[in-house]
């Protein structure tokens, strides 16, 4: 299996196939519907190629054309509509699930940079963070990256959810859903760190080759909202309903990208 690996993407953040959007409360996993490229058109493949033209004249064996001028070829016909798209080859969204939550291995075979090195947002930001970041393949692809939460117990809810929009799906949507359209990445390290190596899950997205634009967002709000309590960590003085930091940051380090098949 190929896999893309970066320059890229240490994400301090804090299956089956279900609806397209939930609203409330999730624990499961969705199936979102990003309009995969071999969903997109049909056309016909090309219509009548016409006759090949009428009686070019009536030849009477003496070498003279007895309808005096071989008469009219005939029209060569309309070649048809060649389709109005035939749809891209990359194929459809993967349907099987998330993958497994936690990797240790992730071999170096191609490349996606990020740039800046380094974005991060506040639990009470109302705003996301951006970057760009530039992929050698097109494709979906399981995303994961190295710790997503980087203060241990001192910040109990450094969770964060993460879209990555180009012009195949500007929306930025992942494949898989477990609060409304997006995949909440919960803090890890609250009882201590990954293991040395491990990356964790953050999506499942289609990346174009070239440039695309990764959005990283706190949780915080949503649970604010009133979406998705179950990711908030209560057991903490540190909550999302309080003035805590809770950063959550994707830094140019860790980034592993796996094919989706």
């Amino acid at each position: 299996m190929m896999l893309l690996t970066a320059t890229a993407l240490s994400f301090f953040a804090g299956c089956s196939e279900y609806d397209l959007k939930n609203d409330g409360d999730v624990s499961g996993a969705d199936t979102a519907t990003i309009a995969g490229p071999g969903d997109r058109g049909s056309g016909d493949g090309g219509g009548d190629g016409g006759d090949g033209g009428s009686d070019g004249g009536d030849d009477d064996g003496w070498g003279y054309d007895d309808t005096g001028g071989g008469g009219d070829g005939g029209d060569g016909g309309d070649g048809g509509d060649g389709g109005t798209d035939g749809g891209d080859d990359t194929g459809d969204p993967p349907r099987d699930g998330p993958p497994t939550e936690i990797t240790d291995e992730c071999p170096s075979a191609a490349t996606v940079t990020m740039s800046p090195s380094e974005i991060y947002v506040l639990s009470w930001d109302s705003t996301g963070a951006t970057a760009t970041l530039t992929a050698s393949d097109a494709g979906y692809f399981h995303i994961y990256d190295y710790s997503i939460a980087e203060s241990g117990s001192s910040q109990w809810n450094e969770s964060g959810y993460v879209r990555i929009s180009n012009a195949t799906n500007p929306g930025g949507e992942p494949v898989y859903a477990n609060c409304g359209y997006d995949w909440i990445v919960t803090d890890s390290d609250n009882y201590g760190p990954l293991p040395s190596g491990s990356r964790i899950y953050i999506g499942t997205f289609w990346l174009d080759s070239g440039s695309n634009t990764l959005a990283l967002n706190h949780y915080c709000p949503l649970y604010r909202a009133g979406e998705c309590p179950s990711f908030h960590k209560t057991d903490t003085s540190d909550t999302c309903d309080n003035d805590g930091v809770n950063s959550v940051h994707v830094v140019a380090d860790g980034l592993c990208v796996t094919p989706a098949e």
